[in-house]
């Protein structure tokens, strides 16, 4: 009998009854001199240590810039350690045919040409043939299993000579199989036992899959497009690896509402789209991303985890934002986000500028007066009085914030992304541009503020104003001096000292009170103060070391704004403005001043920090203060009214506006276009800075 005759067909793939789903032993049955096969501890259910790796987080798009956007997260792992309900194999009892290719040393064509074994209730795999062992130690044949038997769109060879199985991807998911090989070389003629297969996954897996999804959503379908559809494999190589051919083509799963979809496809390196098609209840949408360069590789599955919520954010319609410090109040509408849900805004600029975020409710008194104030210096402690980058908030509604911008002194506009990110995202859900613009720079050397923000107030400095406030604290006739003396810090610290300065009163029988006497008509000569017709920003200094916080018409404020730090009254003001009665200050005089003159108008377009300071008695003072070379926007001279340049966004009409450069009287100042105009009368206020 020769020795073709004695390999009368019999393949059987054992199974240990001690084995699991996961993990699989060689068969250690003898089966005599029949020919058998087990699957071996490196097989696919074999359990790998490698983590799950995350490879991108990213949003898919839709056709429709009103929808919903989808986040996705994507992450690969070893494809036996994913959990599927789709069709990958990650326990042997899912094996329940394979074909057996087997290359024998004495016999020239194949000795077994993709043959069929089925898996029986005992769980042995069995041909229709039976071979055996040809007890020949010199003898040797290499074994190649696939599984499934005859993968759809495989194409196996009929000679040993040909190498390569050819395969092409069928197109719907839901015929797309897991395709295994195992390979077993140099068994020796006389093994009598079986053979370890250890199967491996020739494929790479990519998932889909939607983790939420609102109840009146529909996915209709999943495509993959641009991958590739064709590839040979040479299964004999000791490291089998695809060699792709033919053109690209799209996979898809349109079998209805899914809530995932497992393609199995050649190992690839970016070059396809991911699509989506849903129904949000009304109507279709098409949600598409590039997925770039990423790496599916043979033996992994890729999942892409898809959520979609009905989470919406809607942001008021920013308009354009001018050149210096801005303090720009808006509002955020969070809708169906629940209550313990919480989401951050954040933000991003051109040209990073510092960009800070503040509940409305949350800012500080002097920013709710328009002032820019970027630090609270408390001694040699500093922290921000605008905020942080980033704000966190919770669950739905209409949030008030305002948002502190830096100024924009470059030649070109800057651009701001604000961005906002519910809790557990790594992308946002919501994102909003706005763009602030540069000055319109003129060739003399400084540049104007480009938008008219139809600002009219008075020139100011032509008062007949005085005030008194009583510092509420008794001091006997020679005593009280730490009154006094804290009453002309806070004078001293608003550089107040050329119109304001302390005073007594009677309080009582043989007692006494100090008050802050305010003299505003003291500010009214303004020569050689602000007469210059050429350098604003000179004028716009001087009147701002001369009056100090009077320019902005904020030193009333300070004063009224001290609040006593003694126990049971530390909601009391320290300081009472005086009304002429018994045991009080004298009351006013003359005219009410009623918002910043043109001048502190200006002023208040740039950077302040607050001071902190706390009295003998405990009284806690803070106060806008700007540093004198802080002060870069200014009102401008009548000259500089001469360069105003075309490409300005909004036009300014010189005869509307003030100039910064007062008359050498004290009741007049110059309009743009050299009209003289008495100081209270009102009329636009327009700013510029120097380069």
């Amino acid at each position: 009998m020769s020795r073709q005759s004695l390999w009368v067909m019999s393949l059987s793939i054992m199974t240990l009854m001690s084995c699991t789903n996961d993990d699989f032993e060689s068969s250690a049955i003898s089966c005599g001199r029949e020919i058998s096969f087990g699957v071996s501890t490196q097989s696919v259910g074999s359990r790998s240590n490698a983590p799950a790796e995350a490879t991108d987080t990213f949003r898919l798009v839709a056709d429709d810039p009103q929808a919903q956007t989808l986040l996705c997260t994507a992450e690969t792992a070893p494809m036996s350690d994913a959990v599927s309900r789709a069709t990958s194999v990650t326990s042997a009892d899912r094996i329940t045919e394979i074909g057996v290719i087997a290359h024998a040393s004495w016999y020239t064509p194949l000795l077994m040409a993709n043959d069929l074994y089925k898996r029986n209730a005992d769980g042995v795999y069995q041909s229709t043939d039976v071979r055996y062992w040809i007890d020949d130690a010199s003898a040797t044949v290499d074994f190649y299993a696939f599984a499934p038997y005859s993968p759809s769109g495989m194409t196996f060879p009929t000679s040993k000579d040909d190498r390569q199985v050819e395969y092409t991807v069928p197109t719907e998911s839901e015929n797309q199989q897991d395709v295994m090989l195992a390979v077993s070389k140099g068994i020796k003629g006389n093994h009598n036992k079986a053979v370890g297969l250890p199967f491996k996954h020739l494929l790479a897996g990519v998932r889909v899959n939607f983790l939420s999804i609102p109840d009146n959503w529909t996915i209709k379908s999943v495509e993959l497009e641009g991958v590739y559809s064709n590839g040979s494999l040479d299964f004999t190589a000791d490291s089998p690896t695809w060699a792709p051919s033919g053109a690209t083509t799209t996979v898809t799963s349109t079998n209805g509402d899914k809530t995932e979809t497992l393609f199995m496809l050649l190992p690839q390196t970016g070059g396809a789209t991911l699509k989506i098609v849903a129904n949000d209840g009304t109507t279709d949408k098409t949600y598409t991303k590039n997925l770039g360069s990423s790496n599916w590789s043979m033996g992994n599955i890729t999942t892409y985890s898809i959520t979609i919520t009905n989470y919406s954010f809607e942001i008021e319609e920013t308009p354009l934002l001018d050149a210096y410090y801005i303090l720009y109040h808006t509002s955020i509408t969070a809708n169906n986000i629940p209550a313990n849900i919480s989401w951050t805004v954040s933000f991003k600029s051109t040209d990073n500028a510092a960009i800070t975020i503040q509940r409305t409710e949350d800012i500080n008194t002097y920013a709710m007066q328009g002032f820019w104030t970027d630090k609270l210096i408390d001694g040699n402690t500093e922290t921000s009085a605008r905020g942080e980058n980033s704000l966190t908030l919770t669950g739905s509604g209409t949030f008030p914030v305002s948002i502190f911008i830096p100024e924009n002194i470059n030649d070109d506009k800057r651009i701001i992304n604000m961005t906002i990110t519910p809790e557990g995202r790594e992308l946002p859900e919501k994102e909003h541009t706005f763009t602030q613009l540069c000055p319109a720079w003129t060739s003399s050397g400084f540049g104007w503020e480009q938008i008219d923000d139809n600002e009219t107030d008075e020139y100011g400095f032509r008062w007949n104003r005085v005030v008194y406030y009583g510092y509420l604290y008794t001091a006997s006739l020679i005593g009280g001096s730490e009154y006094r003396n804290y009453c002309q810090s806070v004078i001293d610290q608003n550089n107040a000292g050329s119109y304001a300065s302390v005073e007594t009163y009677d309080y009582g029988l043989a007692r006494r009170r100090f008050c802050i006497k305010i003299d505003y008509g003291k500010l009214n000569n303004l020569n050689g103060i602000a007469d210059n017709r050429n350098d604003g920003l000179t004028n716009t200094r001087n009147l701002y070391s001369t009056a100090g916080a009077a320019t902005t018409n904020s030193f009333e404020e300070t004063v009224k704004l001290i609040l006593k730090t003694e126990a049971g009254h530390t909601t009391e003001p320290a300081f009472r403005l005086g009304n002429g009665q018994n045991n009080e200050a004298p009351a006013p005089t003359g005219n009410n001043i009623n918002g910043s003159p043109a001048v502190g108008y200006c002023i208040k377009k740039n950077r302040f920090n607050l001071y902190k300071t706390t009295s003998s008695e405990g009284d806690i003072s803070v106060t806008p203060i700007i540093n004198e070379s802080d002060i870069n926007w200014y009102l401008p001279a009548i000259d500089q009214f001469l360069d105003i340049p075309t490409n300005i966004q909004s036009s300014i009409v010189t005869g509307d506006c003030w100039s910064s450069t007062a008359v050498l009287n004290a009741s007049d100042a110059y309009l743009g276009n050299g009209t003289v105009s008495s100081r209270l009368s009102n009329h636009k206020v327009r700013a510029a800075r120097n380069r």
